[in-house]
Order: structure tokens, then C-alpha cells, then sequence
């Protein structure tokens, strides 16, 4: 499943907890956003074998 790492990460933070702080959610997304990209490269590779 293709899933846009920048629309993942925006749809995390903006359904996390209102009350973190900027610093908070930038940080979940770019966890968010890596997560996503891990996962695609991983996919990508076991495919490939």
C-alpha cells in the first residue's frame, strides 16, 4: 500500500493532543514522516527479492 509520508505525518499531528507544545509536534512529525519511509523502503526491498 502506497501511503504519502508528508499527508501521514500531517494527519498524526493533527489528531494528536491539542495541549503539545510546537516543539512536541514537530517532533512527532518527522517520527511520523520516517516511520513512513522506513516502512516503504522495507516493502520496496522485500519485493525486490
Amino acid at each position: 500500500m502506497e501511503i504519502d509520508p508528508e499527508q501521514f505525518a500531517i494527519a498524526v499531528v493533527t489528531s494528536s493532543d491539542s495541549q503539545l507544545s510546537i516543539e512536541e509536534k514537530y517532533r512527532l512529525y518527522q517520527e511520523a514522516y520516517d516511520y513512513v519511509q522506513t516502512q516503504s523502503y522495507r516493502e520496496d526491498t522485500a519485493e525486490e527479492k
